[in-house]
């Protein structure tokens, strides 16, 4: 893991202070994997609110990239006043088709991540029972996983404020509709 962290440097301390980077699909698929690694290590802060399961994380230690059909990774430029607020939003939530399938509190399948680091803002979303969405309506995001085969220019990379982020934290759950 600490050779996907040095893979990165180069490309994550530019996007952090908001200089130009062209991303290529293989800095996408390093970020990606850095992105999840983060978020996985954010999971063990609350422990009966982990989404993430075992494999996944096994998937990234022995591939180094996080699944392909569970997991979406977006990226955008932070625009707002106050990063600080903002560096780390993470829950998990259990995903059922009715109340009654509930399984036991705190058992989640399902989890959403948002954070900004400087001037770069991350969104992920993995989950073991759903598709995972590959967009939110009225949210502009530059997906990085699952990777695609074109170069991004970071400066061309979607916008976000401080109410967007926020937004954008809760989009997810605002977009499940209970019946």
């Amino acid at each position: 893991m600490s050779r996907l962290e040095q893979a990165n440097i180069p490309t994550v301390s530019r996007l952090l202070i908001g200089y130009p980077v062209l991303l290529t699909p293989l800095d996408q698929w390093l970020l990606a994997s850095l992105l999840c690694l983060i978020t996985i290590r954010l999971e063990f802060t609350d422990l009966q609110m982990q989404g993430i399961p075992i494999e996944d994380r096994q998937t990234l230690i022995h591939s180094g990239a996080p699944p392909f059909d569970t997991w979406c990774i977006w990226i955008a430029q932070y625009c707002g006043e106050n990063p600080g607020d903002h560096w780390s939003k993470h829950f998990g939530m259990q995903i059922v088709s009715s109340p009654d399938k509930v399984t036991r509190p705190h058992e989640c399948n399902t989890q959403v991540t948002t954070m900004v680091l400087g001037k770069f803002c991350a969104h992920l979303v993995s989950s073991s029972v759903m598709p995972v969405p590959r967009g939110y309506h009225g949210v502009r995001l530059q997906r990085i996983w699952p990777p695609s085969d074109l170069n991004l220019d970071s400066r061309l990379l979607p916008s976000l404020h401080e109410a967007e982020v926020v937004h954008l934290h809760e989009a997810l759950a605002a977009s499940l509709k209970t019946t």
